[in-house]
This record gives structure tokens, C-alpha cells and sequence, in this order.
């Protein structure tokens, strides 16, 4: 389903851990389509799609009270030249990441 969708499964899943019996779970959701070459518009409506979902989710968390306890890890290793190549940009190393939780100290950037 959709990014949105599967957040909202995680959601579901995290109000169950009582009855689950789950005291620590990992999930994993996923948003395609960023290999685009030249179509900036794609790229800005993933972005609003990443934000607008995690956006609903966080404050699902924080409505269940569990936002302090949860560490949303979100990571990449694609990534793009900085010049064209005269149709767009073409393949390169990249290592895009970026972590959410209600008790982590953000505002640093490491590494």
C-alpha cells in the first residue's frame, strides 16, 4: 500500500503491544520511486508524502503516549552526481539518513 498506509499499520501494531505482548518491535515501511533523473516535481511530491506521513504518525504516537519510546530510523543509499550529464544527473554514492523520536536530541548533525 501506500507510505501513509503502512505507517498507520505500524501505528495499529504499536497500540496492540499490550495485548501482542511485545515488549520491543522493529518495522519496516517503504516509499519508491526517487530514481528520477531530471523530474524535480517527482522528487517534491515524495518528499511531501514522506512528511505528510510521518507527520500523521507522530502525532498518533504522541495521542498513544509513546512517542518518547519510539526511534524512527529513515535511510538511503542512493544518491546523485551534482552536475548533468547534459539529460539529467547520473548514479552516485550517497548515504541520505535521518532519525525522529520524541527523546532524541536532535538539532546535530553527526558525521
Amino acid at each position: 500500500g501506500s507510505f501513509a498506509a503502512q505507517l498507520e499499520c505500524v501505528a495499529k501494531l504499536i497500540r496492540l503491544r499490550g495485548t501482542l505482548g511485545t515488549e520491543r518491535d522493529g518495522f519496516l515501511a517503504e516509499l519508491g520511486g526517487w530514481d528520477t533523473h531530471r523530474n524535480l516535481d517527482t522528487v517534491s511530491g515524495l518528499v511531501k508524502s514522506l512528511d505528510d506521513a510521518l507527520e500523521v504518525l507522530v502525532t498518533e504516537l504522541e495521542a498513544q503516549g509513546v512517542w518518547g519510546d519510539v526511534a524512527i530510523v529513515a535511510l538511503s543509499d542512493f544518491g546523485r552526481t551534482l552536475t548533468s550529464n547534459g539529460q539529467g544527473t547520473d548514479h552516485a554514492w550517497g548515504g541520505n539518513m535521518f532519525l525522529l523520536g520524541g527523546d532524541l536530541k536532535g538539532g546535530r548533525i553527526l558525521g
